[in-house]
């Protein structure tokens, strides 16, 4: 049938599109809390460290107390003291400079890291907690001072007085250079991604002065007194690739929680030295002796 009258059917309108504000392609860069026309940026850290580092034994005290002898039975008693470098926390600091580079949102920054230290032991003999003589009556104290280069005039029987100070001297220069990039993962966290170079300069010394007072033989039962200073060092510098990640979850009123990780991978060449002067006084003979090791690299 036909319509009659009127006109066809309006079309429904279709809706206008709404905007909508999207997100760039790239995560966007957070931008560097200081604002400076120059672009420049820089950094101070304040570090409380404790070096830690293994074979660090400064002497050993051997201590023979007497051998117990009984029909079936025989008892050799010993004792064993040993000492150690004491590392305690140290003040250092980080001093750094960058600046953003207008390609992209990246960073070009440069981190320098100074820890310069002395740590130390120290060793007094107070003798034997009996009248015995050491070697004669069954008591017998050996002092190994262990980084000596020469054992041979440590090796007997001590009498008071005997000392021996060790000093180690700790140097630490780092060196950082990274292309970085910070940028939003979410509304609160924020990434910097970072590759470059590192390169390192480090010196490490060991010193020990001994004064050792000590019967030299156990029937003679003549003294000796030996005194000097043994010096060991190590010096090395590295060179080589370093990458990392940074993150910081933002708080409320400027604070964050952050996390920092690297790596790197260094190549690395040594020069190790020693050398030992010491002392020999004994009855009517004084000996001196020079002992060392060429550097090894």
């Amino acid at each position: 049938t036909k319509a009659s009258g009127g006109c066809a059917p309006k079309c429904k309108e279709v809706p206008a599109c709404k905007e909508f504000n999207l997100p760039p392609a790239y995560n966007g860069a957070v931008e560097s809390a200081l604002a400076c026309p120059y672009h420049v940026f820089g950094d101070v850290s304040f570090l409380y460290w404790k070096a830690v580092q293994e074979g660090m034994q400064t002497y050993t005290l051997y201590s023979l107390k007497g051998d117990s002898i009984t029909p079936g039975q025989s008892v050799h008693s010993e004792e064993y003291q040993t000492g150690y470098i004491d590392f305690e926390y140290k003040p250092g600091f980080q001093v750094g400079l960058g600046v953003d580079l207008p390609y992209d949102a990246w960073q070009l920054y440069s981190e320098y890291t100074w820890y310069h230290h002395q740590f130390s032991d120290s060793f007094h003999f107070a003798g034997p907690n009996s009248a015995s003589v050491p070697g004669v009556h069954g008591i017998s104290y050996n002092l190994f001072p262990a980084f000596a280069l020469k054992m041979n005039n440590f090796s007997n029987y001590l009498l008071v007085p005997s000392t021996l100070s060790s000093t180690f001297d700790l140097h630490l220069n780092w060196i950082f250079l990274e292309l970085a990039r910070n940028y939003y993962v979410g509304s609160q966290l924020a990434f910097r991604t970072h590759f470059g170079l590192r390169g390192d300069r480090n010196t490490q010394e060991i010193t020990q002065r001994f004064n050792v007072s000590q019967t030299v033989n156990r029937i003679t039962l003549f003294d000796a007194n030996s005194s000097g200073t043994v010096r060991q060092s190590s010096k090395s510098w590295g060179i080589g690739p370093r990458a990392g990640l940074r993150a910081d979850y933002l708080l409320a009123y400027g604070f964050k929680v952050f996390g920092d990780l690297a790596t790197s991978l260094l190549y690395s060449q040594f020069d190790l030295k020693a050398k030992q002067n010491s002392e020999i006084f004994l009855t009517g003979d004084h000996q001196t002796q020079s002992s060392s090791i060429n550097p090894v690299t």
